[in-house]
Protein backbone atom coordinates (compact mmCIF):
# COMPACT_ATOMS: atom_id res chain seq x y z
CA UNK A 1 0.00 0.00 0.00
CA UNK A 2 1.39 3.77 -0.74
CA UNK A 3 2.15 5.52 2.81
CA UNK A 4 0.32 8.76 3.21
CA UNK A 5 1.06 11.52 5.71
CA UNK A 6 -1.32 11.45 8.86
CA UNK A 7 -2.07 15.50 8.45
CA UNK A 8 -3.37 15.38 4.72
CA UNK A 9 -6.43 13.59 5.88
CA UNK A 10 -6.91 14.41 8.98
CA UNK A 11 -7.48 18.22 11.22
CA UNK A 12 -5.51 16.73 14.21
CA UNK A 13 -2.02 17.98 14.98
CA UNK A 14 1.10 15.91 14.58
CA UNK A 15 2.11 13.83 17.00
CA UNK A 16 5.71 15.36 17.16
CA UNK A 17 7.79 18.12 15.80
CA UNK A 18 9.45 14.88 13.83
CA UNK A 19 8.34 14.47 10.63
CA UNK A 20 7.77 10.75 10.37
CA UNK A 21 6.06 8.39 7.77
CA UNK A 22 3.61 6.15 9.52
CA UNK A 23 2.74 3.04 7.28
CA UNK A 24 -0.86 2.43 7.17
CA UNK A 25 -1.31 -0.92 6.21
CA UNK A 26 -5.02 -2.48 5.00
CA UNK A 27 -6.19 -5.68 5.21
CA UNK A 28 -7.53 -7.48 2.59
CA UNK A 29 -11.40 -8.26 3.60
CA UNK A 30 -12.44 -11.60 2.55
CA UNK A 31 -14.59 -13.06 0.09
CA UNK A 32 -16.75 -14.35 2.40
CA UNK A 33 -17.79 -11.11 4.15
CA UNK A 34 -18.94 -9.75 0.40
CA UNK A 35 -20.84 -12.83 -0.45
CA UNK A 36 -22.47 -12.28 3.11
CA UNK A 37 -23.52 -8.83 2.53
CA UNK A 38 -24.83 -9.69 -1.11
CA UNK A 39 -26.64 -12.21 -0.08
CA UNK A 40 -28.27 -10.63 2.76
CA UNK A 41 -29.13 -7.97 0.36
CA UNK A 42 -30.56 -9.90 -2.05
CA UNK A 43 -32.71 -12.19 0.87
CA UNK A 44 -33.58 -8.85 2.06
CA UNK A 45 -35.12 -7.92 -1.35
CA UNK A 46 -36.97 -11.25 -1.92
CA UNK A 47 -38.87 -10.63 1.29
CA UNK A 48 -39.18 -7.27 0.56
CA UNK A 49 -40.84 -8.41 -2.57
CA UNK A 50 -42.96 -11.39 -0.91
CA UNK A 51 -43.85 -9.14 1.40
CA UNK A 52 -44.90 -6.21 -1.42
CA UNK A 53 -46.97 -9.13 -3.03
CA UNK A 54 -48.85 -10.00 -0.10
CA UNK A 55 -49.73 -6.63 0.54
CA UNK A 56 -50.62 -5.81 -2.84
CA UNK A 57 -53.26 -8.68 -2.82
CA UNK A 58 -54.50 -7.65 0.75
CA UNK A 59 -55.09 -4.13 -1.28
CA UNK A 60 -56.69 -5.54 -4.31
CA UNK A 61 -58.36 -7.38 -1.74
CA UNK A 62 -59.77 -4.36 -0.29
CA UNK A 63 -60.30 -2.47 -3.35
CA UNK A 64 -62.50 -5.45 -5.11
CA UNK A 65 -64.95 -5.36 -1.53
CA UNK A 66 -65.48 -0.99 -1.47
CA UNK A 67 -66.08 -1.42 -5.71
CA UNK A 68 -68.86 -4.19 -4.79
CA UNK A 69 -70.01 -2.24 -1.68
CA UNK A 70 -70.25 0.98 -3.77
CA UNK A 71 -71.71 -0.65 -6.93
CA UNK A 72 -74.21 -1.96 -4.50
CA UNK A 73 -74.82 1.46 -2.86
CA UNK A 74 -74.80 3.24 -5.85
CA UNK A 75 -77.73 0.49 -7.64
CA UNK A 76 -79.94 0.99 -4.60
CA UNK A 77 -79.54 4.92 -4.53
CA UNK A 78 -80.59 4.69 -8.40
CA UNK A 79 -83.61 3.06 -8.08
CA UNK A 80 -84.56 4.73 -5.57
CA UNK A 81 -83.98 8.21 -7.65
CA UNK A 82 -86.02 6.30 -10.81
CA UNK A 83 -88.95 5.18 -8.43
CA UNK A 84 -88.59 8.87 -6.80
CA UNK A 85 -88.95 10.62 -10.26
CA UNK A 86 -91.45 8.15 -11.76
CA UNK A 87 -93.62 9.27 -9.15
CA UNK A 88 -92.67 12.76 -9.58
CA UNK A 89 -93.89 12.61 -13.36
CA UNK A 90 -96.53 10.78 -12.36
CA UNK A 91 -98.01 13.72 -10.46
CA UNK A 92 -96.94 16.24 -13.38
CA UNK A 93 -98.72 14.41 -15.88
CA UNK A 94 -101.42 13.93 -14.12
CA UNK A 95 -101.40 17.79 -12.89
CA UNK A 96 -100.76 18.57 -16.59
CA UNK A 97 -103.98 16.31 -17.39
CA UNK A 98 -105.91 18.29 -15.19
CA UNK A 99 -104.49 21.65 -16.80
CA UNK A 100 -104.88 20.34 -20.37
CA UNK A 101 -108.77 19.75 -19.52
CA UNK A 102 -109.08 23.18 -17.47
CA UNK A 103 -107.30 25.23 -20.50
CA UNK A 104 -110.44 22.96 -22.90
CA UNK A 105 -112.86 23.55 -20.68
CA UNK A 106 -112.32 27.27 -20.54
CA UNK A 107 -111.11 27.68 -24.44
CA UNK A 108 -114.90 26.22 -24.93
CA UNK A 109 -116.25 28.86 -22.95
CA UNK A 110 -114.74 31.62 -24.53
CA UNK A 111 -114.91 29.94 -27.92
CA UNK A 112 -116.74 32.51 -30.43
CA UNK A 113 -119.82 31.54 -31.86
CA UNK A 114 -119.28 31.72 -35.15
CA UNK A 115 -120.50 28.35 -36.49
CA UNK A 116 -122.41 28.37 -39.71
CA UNK A 117 -121.64 31.85 -40.42
CA UNK A 118 -119.32 32.60 -43.58
CA UNK A 119 -117.32 35.83 -43.15
CA UNK A 120 -115.91 37.25 -46.53
CA UNK A 121 -113.28 40.08 -47.58
CA UNK A 122 -114.03 41.35 -51.11
CA UNK A 123 -112.28 43.80 -53.38
CA UNK A 124 -112.86 47.05 -52.28
CA UNK A 125 -114.59 46.85 -49.46
CA UNK A 126 -115.02 47.88 -45.75
CA UNK A 127 -116.00 45.40 -42.89
CA UNK A 128 -116.48 46.79 -39.66
CA UNK A 129 -117.04 44.61 -36.59
CA UNK A 130 -118.88 46.38 -33.58
CA UNK A 131 -120.56 45.64 -30.54
CA UNK A 132 -119.74 46.63 -27.14
CA UNK A 133 -116.88 46.51 -24.96
CA UNK A 134 -115.50 43.11 -24.49
CA UNK A 135 -117.39 41.19 -26.94
CA UNK A 136 -114.70 39.53 -29.18
CA UNK A 137 -114.10 42.44 -31.57
CA UNK A 138 -110.51 41.74 -31.72
CA UNK A 139 -110.69 38.40 -31.11
CA UNK A 140 -112.56 37.92 -34.62
CA UNK A 141 -110.08 40.55 -36.05
CA UNK A 142 -107.25 37.84 -35.04
CA UNK A 143 -108.71 34.66 -36.25
CA UNK A 144 -110.09 36.93 -40.12
CA UNK A 145 -106.10 37.92 -39.93
CA UNK A 146 -104.78 33.60 -39.22
CA UNK A 147 -103.75 34.34 -36.37
CA UNK A 148 -105.84 32.79 -34.23
CA UNK A 149 -107.71 29.54 -35.25
CA UNK A 150 -111.16 29.37 -36.21
CA UNK A 151 -112.81 26.85 -34.57
CA UNK A 152 -116.29 26.91 -36.77
CA UNK A 153 -117.44 28.83 -39.85
CA UNK A 154 -115.83 29.96 -42.54
CA UNK A 155 -113.69 33.27 -43.62
CA UNK A 156 -112.93 33.88 -46.71
CA UNK A 157 -110.74 36.37 -48.65
CA UNK A 158 -111.97 37.13 -52.36
CA UNK A 159 -113.92 33.67 -52.25
CA UNK A 160 -110.98 31.74 -51.29
CA UNK A 161 -110.70 29.88 -47.65
CA UNK A 162 -106.94 29.78 -47.91
CA UNK A 163 -104.54 32.61 -47.67
CA UNK A 164 -102.17 32.73 -50.67
CA UNK A 165 -98.62 31.76 -50.14
CA UNK A 166 -95.49 33.72 -50.93
CA UNK A 167 -97.52 36.86 -51.41
CA UNK A 168 -95.62 39.73 -50.39
CA UNK A 169 -97.56 42.07 -48.61
CA UNK A 170 -100.85 40.50 -48.69
CA UNK A 171 -102.38 40.47 -45.42
CA UNK A 172 -101.41 43.29 -42.84
CA UNK A 173 -102.81 43.12 -39.38
CA UNK A 174 -102.53 46.33 -37.62
CA UNK A 175 -102.67 46.22 -33.24
CA UNK A 176 -104.42 47.73 -31.15
CA UNK A 177 -101.37 48.56 -28.87
CA UNK A 178 -98.57 50.65 -29.73
CA UNK A 179 -97.26 50.12 -33.33
CA UNK A 180 -94.30 52.03 -33.65
CA UNK A 181 -91.18 53.03 -31.61
CA UNK A 182 -91.77 55.80 -28.98
CA UNK A 183 -88.32 56.60 -28.75
CA UNK A 184 -88.01 57.75 -32.60
CA UNK A 185 -88.93 60.36 -34.22
CA UNK A 186 -91.85 60.24 -37.01
CA UNK A 187 -90.36 59.98 -40.03
CA UNK A 188 -87.54 57.77 -38.82
CA UNK A 189 -90.50 55.14 -38.11
CA UNK A 190 -92.01 55.42 -41.51
CA UNK A 191 -88.85 54.79 -42.62
CA UNK A 192 -87.89 51.48 -40.09
CA UNK A 193 -91.69 50.39 -41.49
CA UNK A 194 -91.58 50.54 -44.83
CA UNK A 195 -88.10 48.74 -44.90
CA UNK A 196 -89.51 45.95 -42.24
CA UNK A 197 -92.19 45.63 -45.51
CA UNK A 198 -89.81 45.26 -47.87
CA UNK A 199 -91.04 48.83 -49.58
CA UNK A 200 -87.86 50.03 -51.74
CA UNK A 201 -86.79 53.53 -50.86
CA UNK A 202 -86.86 55.33 -54.07
CA UNK A 203 -90.76 54.06 -53.93
CA UNK A 204 -91.91 54.95 -50.56
CA UNK A 205 -89.32 58.56 -50.73
CA UNK A 206 -91.98 59.36 -53.72
CA UNK A 207 -95.23 58.61 -51.92
CA UNK A 208 -94.15 59.91 -48.37
CA UNK A 209 -93.55 63.59 -49.50
CA UNK A 210 -97.25 64.36 -50.45
CA UNK A 211 -98.47 62.24 -47.32
CA UNK A 212 -96.76 64.32 -45.43
CA UNK A 213 -99.41 67.02 -46.31
CA UNK A 214 -102.65 65.37 -46.60
CA UNK A 215 -102.33 63.67 -42.88
CA UNK A 216 -101.07 67.07 -41.41
CA UNK A 217 -97.75 65.42 -40.62
CA UNK A 218 -95.21 67.62 -42.07
CA UNK A 219 -94.79 69.54 -39.05
CA UNK A 220 -94.27 66.59 -37.01
CA UNK A 221 -91.96 64.08 -38.60
CA UNK A 222 -89.26 65.34 -36.51
CA UNK A 223 -90.89 65.25 -33.06
CA UNK A 224 -90.62 62.19 -31.11
CA UNK A 225 -93.22 59.67 -31.36
CA UNK A 226 -93.55 59.91 -27.44
CA UNK A 227 -94.14 63.67 -27.63
CA UNK A 228 -97.16 63.58 -29.67
CA UNK A 229 -100.53 63.40 -29.31
CA UNK A 230 -101.63 59.87 -28.43
CA UNK A 231 -104.59 59.60 -31.14
CA UNK A 232 -101.63 60.50 -33.30
CA UNK A 233 -100.56 56.70 -33.24
CA UNK A 234 -103.42 55.54 -35.88
CA UNK A 235 -103.17 58.13 -37.91
CA UNK A 236 -99.55 57.28 -39.00
CA UNK A 237 -100.21 53.78 -38.50
CA UNK A 238 -102.64 54.41 -41.74
CA UNK A 239 -100.13 56.98 -43.05
CA UNK A 240 -98.10 53.93 -43.58
CA UNK A 241 -100.53 51.02 -44.75
CA UNK A 242 -100.91 53.81 -47.42
CA UNK A 243 -97.62 53.67 -48.29
CA UNK A 244 -97.46 49.59 -48.26
CA UNK A 245 -100.98 49.25 -49.73
CA UNK A 246 -101.44 45.36 -49.05
CA UNK A 247 -104.41 43.63 -50.64
CA UNK A 248 -105.85 42.55 -47.20
CA UNK A 249 -105.77 44.89 -43.93
CA UNK A 250 -106.90 43.87 -40.74
CA UNK A 251 -107.15 46.78 -38.01
CA UNK A 252 -107.69 45.91 -34.05
CA UNK A 253 -109.51 48.52 -32.48
CA UNK A 254 -108.27 51.64 -32.28
CA UNK A 255 -108.32 54.46 -29.57
CA UNK A 256 -108.80 58.16 -30.32
CA UNK A 257 -108.65 59.30 -26.72
CA UNK A 258 -111.76 61.52 -27.31
CA UNK A 259 -110.48 62.83 -30.17
CA UNK A 260 -113.56 63.30 -32.82
CA UNK A 261 -111.30 64.68 -35.55
CA UNK A 262 -108.76 62.76 -35.63
CA UNK A 263 -111.21 59.35 -36.13
CA UNK A 264 -113.22 61.28 -38.58
CA UNK A 265 -110.25 62.03 -40.28
CA UNK A 266 -109.15 58.24 -39.90
CA UNK A 267 -112.28 56.53 -41.80
CA UNK A 268 -112.62 58.92 -44.21
CA UNK A 269 -109.49 58.14 -45.41
CA UNK A 270 -109.90 54.66 -44.70
CA UNK A 271 -113.12 54.66 -47.06
CA UNK A 272 -110.76 56.15 -49.68
CA UNK A 273 -107.95 53.27 -49.14
CA UNK A 274 -110.77 50.61 -49.69
CA UNK A 275 -111.68 52.47 -53.04
CA UNK A 276 -107.95 52.15 -54.43
CA UNK A 277 -109.51 47.74 -54.56
CA UNK A 278 -108.21 47.00 -50.81
CA UNK A 279 -110.23 44.75 -48.46
CA UNK A 280 -110.60 46.02 -45.22
CA UNK A 281 -111.70 44.74 -41.56
CA UNK A 282 -111.71 47.01 -38.43
CA UNK A 283 -113.18 46.84 -35.10
CA UNK A 284 -114.90 49.86 -34.09
CA UNK A 285 -117.33 50.12 -30.61
CA UNK A 286 -119.10 53.56 -32.28
CA UNK A 287 -121.61 53.04 -33.93
CA UNK A 288 -121.42 56.40 -35.56
CA UNK A 289 -118.55 54.56 -37.74
CA UNK A 290 -120.78 52.28 -39.15
CA UNK A 291 -121.93 54.87 -42.41
CA UNK A 292 -118.15 54.06 -43.73
CA UNK A 293 -119.02 50.45 -43.68
CA UNK A 294 -120.18 48.37 -46.46
CA UNK A 295 -120.61 45.21 -44.25
CA UNK A 296 -121.04 45.33 -40.67
CA UNK A 297 -120.53 42.29 -37.78
CA UNK A 298 -122.33 42.79 -34.86
CA UNK A 299 -121.09 40.91 -31.76
CA UNK A 300 -122.20 40.52 -28.38
CA UNK A 301 -120.61 38.19 -25.86
CA UNK A 302 -118.69 36.61 -28.26
CA UNK A 303 -121.57 35.79 -30.28
CA UNK A 304 -122.48 36.87 -34.30
CA UNK A 305 -125.49 38.58 -33.85
CA UNK A 306 -125.54 39.94 -36.94
CA UNK A 307 -123.27 39.48 -40.37
CA UNK A 308 -124.73 41.28 -43.66
CA UNK A 309 -124.86 44.70 -45.49
CA UNK A 310 -126.13 47.92 -44.42
CA UNK A 311 -128.87 47.86 -46.52
CA UNK A 312 -129.77 44.06 -44.89
CA UNK A 313 -129.39 46.47 -41.81
CA UNK A 314 -131.55 49.30 -42.48
CA UNK A 315 -134.64 46.73 -43.53
CA UNK A 316 -134.37 44.40 -40.09
CA UNK A 317 -134.78 48.24 -38.01
CA UNK A 318 -138.38 49.04 -37.94
CA UNK A 319 -137.32 52.81 -38.28
CA UNK A 320 -134.44 52.25 -41.13
CA UNK A 321 -131.80 53.40 -39.86
CA UNK A 322 -128.57 51.25 -38.77
CA UNK A 323 -128.09 52.20 -35.12
CA UNK A 324 -131.92 51.70 -34.43
CA UNK A 325 -131.40 48.57 -36.20
CA UNK A 326 -128.20 46.84 -34.12
CA UNK A 327 -129.49 48.53 -30.60
CA UNK A 328 -132.58 46.30 -31.50
CA UNK A 329 -131.08 43.23 -32.52
CA UNK A 330 -128.99 43.63 -29.29
CA UNK A 331 -132.23 43.80 -27.07
CA UNK A 332 -134.13 40.95 -28.83
CA UNK A 333 -130.25 38.79 -27.73
CA UNK A 334 -130.83 40.30 -24.07
CA UNK A 335 -134.11 39.23 -24.00
CA UNK A 336 -133.71 36.04 -25.37
CA UNK A 337 -130.66 35.20 -22.55
CA UNK A 338 -131.89 36.81 -19.40
CA UNK A 339 -135.45 36.68 -20.49
CA UNK A 340 -136.81 39.72 -19.45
Amino acid sequence: MFPIRLEAVTPFRKLNNNSRRINIHYKKEKKGNKNFIGNFLHNKTQEDSDKSGITQQFIDMQNARLKDKHTQVKLEQDAQLNEEHTQVKAGQDTQIEQESVHQNVKEQENLLETDKVTISLNQGELLIVTGPENSGKNELLLQIAGIKKIHSGKILYFDEEKLPRNRKNYLIYVPSSQLFFENRTVEENIVIMCELANIPFNYASRKIKPLYYIYGLERMKHTVVKDLPKSINSILSLFVMEIIMPEVLIIGTQDFYGDQISEDFFFERLSYIKNKGIAIAIASQRFGNLNYADKILLLSEKEILFNGTKRDLEQLSTGQNIEIGLMEILEKSYHKKFGK
